[in-house]
């Protein structure tokens, strides 16, 4: 993409994707919520110090075009700790968890170009010593699935989870921090991108460049859905630090069925794949507050659509169970090294 291509583009990107030159925009908040401004700026602090959320950033969605292949892997490391450094700095992996699965002890996602982008990543690590060779190791397994066959891609819906906790339980704790109604609404907004706002003035100081240019620049990378406005997102990116991820590999007899429109629209699935993998033809990511919540979930559609739900694979990955989880890792390494290149490509122009 030429946006891409261009220097100040890249060096915009670099910013506002780590959350430089973004703000809370307190005014708006309190006049839409009703609010006196010190009350919401309060309870906004609250949000960050107890890592309900993180701090606002434009969320870098180009990152499924680079990297249009997602990858799980199970894994069995004899000690976790010698390749964490690797896992927590590699601009490939999105996420690790604790497993006991089989014979595996280790769930890594991963994004990368094509399989032989990960087949040559993976012998590289190999070689440079980032993780046991195989003899000393069980052998990993990989399901890969396209990020072209995202068909429902909705970060920010688990915060409707927390809302119709609040309604039936009227308590909602994360991180020992007791959520009131006014929380949850502020919360809603700022996943939206309400009551946040991009400084211009502040960015074109930064970069040397004029205001309005800052401003059309933004437009255009907004419009062509490099990045989205800015916006606050969950610390585990789509996912609540209180509540449980499930990954489900379905096989689901009717794609395109009233059933699959219900589960596009339920707010516990914020991202569902269609996929290929031996018997199963769908991906489910679905966010619950428990396992014998999710198992409720599970079992009420299978009585009311006996017909379409077929066998299941079913991972549990609770808060205890998450080692990490970092998108804005990936999204900086792309950005990086496309201004990296940029800049050797203008060096050697220089040169000729």
């Amino acid at each position: 993409m030429e946006l891409l291509n261009e220097r100040l583009n890249l060096e915009i990107l670099e910013l506002v994707c780590k959350g430089e030159g973004i703000s809370f925009n307190i005014s708006q908040l309190s006049d839409k919520l009703r609010k006196h401004r010190s009350t919401i700026k309060k309870r906004i602090d609250s949000l960050l110090e107890y890592k309900i959320i993180n701090e606002p950033i434009c969320p870098f969605t180009f990152i499924y075009q680079e990297y249009p292949l997602f990858v799980v892997v199970y894994s069995d490391f004899p000690n976790y700790k010698d390749v964490e450094e690797w896992l927590r700095t590699d601009e490939q992996v999105l996420a690790a968890y604790n497993i006991r699965e089989e014979e595996y002890n280790t769930m890594i996602m991963e994004f990368h170009k094509s399989l032989t982008h990960y087949q040559q990543w993976r012998e590289d690590l190999v070689a440079n010593g980032k993780i046991p060779p195989r003899e000393n190791r069980r052998a990993s397994t990989s399901l890969f699935f396209s990020n072209d066959l995202i068909i429902k891609y909705e970060p920010e819906t688990a915060a409707k989870v927390l809302e119709h906790l609040f309604e039936r339980t009227k308590k909602v704790e994360i991180n020992n921090y007791q959520l009131d109604k006014l929380d949850l609404d502020i919360l809603k907004c700022l996943l939206d991108g309400d009551g946040i706002k991009i400084n211009e003035n502040y960015l074109s100081k930064k970069l040397d460049s004029h205001r309005k240019t800052i401003e059309n620049r933004l437009k255009k990378l907004i419009s062509s859905k490099i990045i989205e406005g800015p916006k606050c997102q969950f610390p585990q990116f789509f996912l609540p630090s209180n509540l449980l991820l499930v990954f489900s590999l379905i096989d689901l007899k009717e794609i395109g069925s009233k059933v699959f429109e219900l589960l596009k629209q339920d707010y516990h699935i914020p991202i569902i794949f269609k996929v290929s993998i031996g018997k199963y033809n769908c991906l489910l990511l679905s966010v619950h507050e428990s396992i014998d919540n999710f198992l409720e979930w599970n079992i009420k559609y299978r009585e009311e659509h006996p017909n379409i739900f077929g066998i299941e694979k079913i991972s549990y990955l609770s808060p205890r169970m998450t080692n990490f989880v970092d998108f804005k890792k990936l999204a900086l390494g792309v950005v990086k090294r496309k201004l990296q290149e940029v800049k050797i490509e203008e060096e050697q122009k220089t040169v000729e």
